[in-house]
């Protein structure tokens, strides 16, 4: 999948350019800005839910957390479509301003974009079924079948019409593409697994489920994932498009799908760390929820980082080989200035899945709103200082943030550590 959205990257820069391709990068941006604003973490939430629900071998339980995924994100892509056209043109003509040369035409694609969320709701439900009981090999067939449409529609899209128009259709198309290869995957998988439901079973429960109750949980882990998505994939483009221009937005987008080779690796242990420590903070194993927490950070981050590191020397030259000239110096810099702050970055894989199974939602949003403030600053402060590098540098210094999270974690772990047992004198010593 990675591989996919790499070669995808290099097909539009060849075919739109770096103004064409900026262009499609902030129309993204605009409708992923508006999407994290209106969207609640309820995935995640689901995921941990079905998990339990499989723990507790209750069906019905796993049922009512798929239709409640089911109701609520219904009525947030509604709002989502709604507010992209009528609200979100005026904001986003006004803060682009004349930077972007076509702005109406950005508008207009972060606006069609704005359709995803319908499109895919399908698929986000039957993900969330199939990751709550460790189904993985299908949740992989899904996403690489539709990672491997969309690089296809996308080019096929840009060759057409020349513009940023043409890959968001072809985005468009393939969000529905992937809701028709989950839901062929999931009537496979319902008939060898008893526990998953049948989609009319879900669908009937989900018109009946109210909306109350579970949307506070859900609003916390949203606040926090979609700060941190702020912070990283949107602001970024959006910042850098007021202070530079769209080829900027470019060169900057695709040194980070370079180093987001990793980050989609990070995804996959962290899906992998979610059901594992919901069940261990079920049956409350303090212990075991600390060791699978730092073996997931210490061992995976080490292995992710050192093959960053080892295929480093490779970069410059795969980016000569592959992208149009202009390309190569603006994006390699940029690779090299986001490099120190991957290092933390790596090691962050469960992060979000600490806060989620330990119930510290409230610290977590704490956490990440006081680095959205300081991280945002750094960033605007340096897009209008230095206007081709700055969104670098600030992006580097976001990913530093990083750290604090594992610093929090290893402090609550310390401070929620078994007490050895007593004889009434004090506490026993520790034996070697």
């Amino acid at each position: 999948m990675a591989g996919g959205n790499l070669a995808g990257t290099i097909l539009l820069s060849h075919v739109l350019g770096s103004t064409g391709q900026g262009e499609f990068y902030l129309a993204i941006a605009i409708y992923s800005l508006l999407w994290f604003t209106v969207n609640l973490g309820l995935y995640s939430i689901t995921i941990a839910k079905v998990a339990a629900a499989v723990s507790a071998k209750s069906r019905e339980a796993a049922v009512d957390s798929m239709a409640y995924l089911a109701r609520a994100s219904f009525f947030l892509a509604i709002l989502t479509a709604t507010l992209a056209w009528t609200v979100v043109p005026f904001i986003a003509r006004a803060w682009l301003g004349d930077q972007v040369t076509d702005a109406d035409l950005v508008i207009r694609a972060a606006g069609i974009l704005a359709l995803s969320p319908l499109l895919e709701l399908p698929r986000i439900v039957m993900l969330a079924g199939l990751e709550g009981t460790r189904t993985m090999r299908s949740v992989a067939r899904i996403e690489n079948g539709q990672e491997a449409c969309r690089v296809l529609l996308v080019a096929a899209g840009a060759l057409l019409t020349g513009d940023a128009m043409g890959p968001v259709l072809g985005m468009l198309t393939a969000s529905g593409i992937g809701s028709l290869l989950a839901l062929d995957a999931w009537r496979r998988q319902s008939r060898k697994n008893s526990f998953l439901p049948r989609l009319g079973e879900v669908v009937r429960r989900a018109l009946h489920i109210p909306l109350r109750g579970g949307l506070t949980l859900g609003l916390q882990v949203g606040v926090v994932r979609n700060i941190n998505a702020l912070g990283v994939q949107i602001l970024p483009p959006l910042i850098l498009g007021r202070f530079s221009s769209p080829e900027w937005v470019a060169y900057l987008r695709i040194a980070q799908k370079v180093v987001d080779v990793t980050r989609l690796m990070m995804k996959g242990i962290s899906r992998t760390a979610l059901p594992v420590l919901s069940e261990l903070a079920g049956v409350k194993d303090l212990s075991g929820l600390r060791r699978v927490y730092w073996r997931a950070s210490w061992m995976s981050g080490g292995t992710l980082f050192t093959g960053l590191l080892l295929a480093t020397p490779f970069v410059r030259p795969v980016l000569a080989a592959m992208f149009p000239r202009e390309f190569v110096d603006p994006v390699w810099t940029c690779y090299l200035i986001l490099l120190p702050g991957m290092f933390f970055v790596c090691f962050a894989v469960a992060n979000d899945t600490f806060y989620l199974v330990t119930n510290q939602m409230r610290m977590a949003i704490l956490v990440s709103a006081v680095g959205m403030i300081v991280n945002t600053s750094v960033l605007t402060y340096l897009c209008w200082r230095l206007p081709e590098y700055g969104a670098a540098w600030g992006l580097s210094f976001t990913f530093l943030w990083a750290g604090m999270h594992m610093l929090y974690a290893g402090l609550w772990f310390r401070r929620h550590a078994p007490h050895p047992p007593t004889d009434g004198m004090g506490p026993t010593p520790a034996t070697n």
